[in-house]
């Protein structure tokens, strides 16, 4: 097998697969660099470039490769997430079933713990017009969480003592809703990334 690119008008050939080693381990500006036009297979770290004829192809390998690590990391950020709102709606969970529920400290400290975290992890983004987009769905969110912190206080106060079957469905109705509700934002912002 025989390697074949053009550098101008020099055309070089060889049967040594290892003679274009110093192209495949090139920066991605080295194309730039040199003035001429590739034409042939270019190996870039497991992403391969096949026919350069022009500048800009070799750098759309170099974006693609880099939007793919990306991607990579918004989907371990993602189950970052998860993780941290499975640990919220546990921590509700344990809450409904005390009697002495409402531990404003420890539900802002959660909810801001967990919007935080959501911050740190999205500046990473490179588009900052969808970190945006994110941010107004973040904002949504907690919105959505405050009205229905609400919803379990009004439940809380409204509980008459001789009824615990009613306060049960109640609040499994509410927490049924509340997964719902985070559920379709967590679609939201799948669908954003």
């Amino acid at each position: 097998m025989s390697n074949k690119f053009e550098l101008g008008s020099l055309t070089l050939e060889t049967k040594k697969p290892n003679t274009t080693a110093w192209i495949n381990k090139a920066k991605p500006y080295f194309v730039d660099q040199i003035r001429f036009t590739l034409q042939g297979d270019l190996d870039m770290n497991n992403f391969k470039v096949t026919n350069l004829k022009s500048p800009e192809n070799d750098n759309d390998a170099v974006h693609k490769k880099y939007l793919r690590d990306q991607i990579n990391s918004i989907d371990v950020n993602k189950t970052h997430l998860e993780d941290k709102i499975s640990n919220v709606k546990r921590f509700f969970k344990c809450q409904l079933n005390n009697k002495d529920f409402m531990n404003d400290t420890k539900l802002q400290q959660e909810v801001a713990g967990l919007i935080s975290f959501i911050h740190n992890q999205l500046v990473n983004v490179v588009n900052k017009t969808q970190l945006q987009n994110l941010i107004s769905l973040i904002s949504k969110l907690n919105d959505k969480i405050a009205k229905q912190k609400l919803d379990i206080q009004q439940l809380i106060d409204n509980i008459p003592d001789e009824n615990e079957d009613i306060f049960q469905q109640e609040l499994n109705a509410l927490e049924t809703k509340l997964n719902s509700e985070l559920q379709k934002e967590l679609t939201n912002i799948k669908q954003q990334i």
